[in-house]
């Protein structure tokens, strides 16, 4: 019994990717973190949802948990991008010697 409830709480591990996209949200940019998840939305369905190591699905409901997915990540990455400051610097040429 064990067993079968590990095997059937496995396909929310999914939601661990959210925490890299985030922080690359975060730390970068936001098309690198859209680009972020759309490869962990693909890794997750190859790695973790059943049967592994093929994108199809048994259970056609199991998209649905990759669509709330991609929802989540998205929504995170824009909250994360407004609340980051801009790390984008306007400079023009003699700002960079220190000239006005």
């Amino acid at each position: 019994m064990g067993l079968c409830l590990a095997k059937s709480n496995s396909h929310h591990l999914v939601y661990l990717y959210l925490l890299p996209v985030v922080l690359i949200a975060a730390l970068y940019n936001g098309r690198l973190a859209i680009l972020c998840a759309a490869i962990a939305l693909i890794g997750a369905d190859y790695f973790l949802q059943e049967p592994l190591y093929s994108l199809a699905n048994d259970n056609p409901l199991e998209y649905g948990d990759l669509v709330w997915f991609i929802l989540l990540a998205v929504t995170a990455i824009k909250f994360i991008r407004g609340l980051a400051p801009s790390r984008t610097k306007k400079l023009d040429a003699g700002s960079r010697y220190g000239w006005s």
